[in-house]
């Protein structure tokens, strides 16, 4: 089954997300930038899609270098940046680094199924 990752200090975005994906996908979660480089090596090659976000405990930008690893993982994953402090270079930024989008913080949930339509389950 295809995985969903889910990158967020936050618990209830978490558990949220992991609520509205979980009958469509194995959903991954990770509250730090080290545990999310972890699932990604664990899980290597499995996770179509992340939702990360830009700003975690272990580091600003960390969101970022999780962004890099998992497209260089597979390539054709997509991922999704959620963020409360976007700025246009950031922005660029993540959409240089492979991003599919870039969602802010708070959002709905019903915008972040629409990012289903970007890699439907296998």
């Amino acid at each position: 089954m295809a995985a969903v990752l889910i990158v967020d200090d936050e618990v209830l975005i978490r558990w949220a997300l992991r609520r509205y994906f979980e009958d469509r996908f194995e959903v991954l979660e990770a509250g730090d930038g080290s545990s999310a480089l972890a699932q990604l090596e664990r899980h290597d090659g499995k996770i179509v899609l992340g939702f990360v976000d830009l700003r975690l405990p272990d580091g600003d930008r960390k969101g970022l270098e999780i962004l890099r690893v998992l497209k260089a993982h597979d390539p054709a994953a997509h991922a999704v940046v959620m963020t409360a402090f976007a700025t246009p270079e950031m922005i660029e930024e993540a959409m240089a680094a492979g991003a599919s989008a870039v969602i802010d913080k708070p959002f709905d949930l019903d915008a972040m199924g629409r990012m289903l339509d970007l890699h439907p389950p296998a």
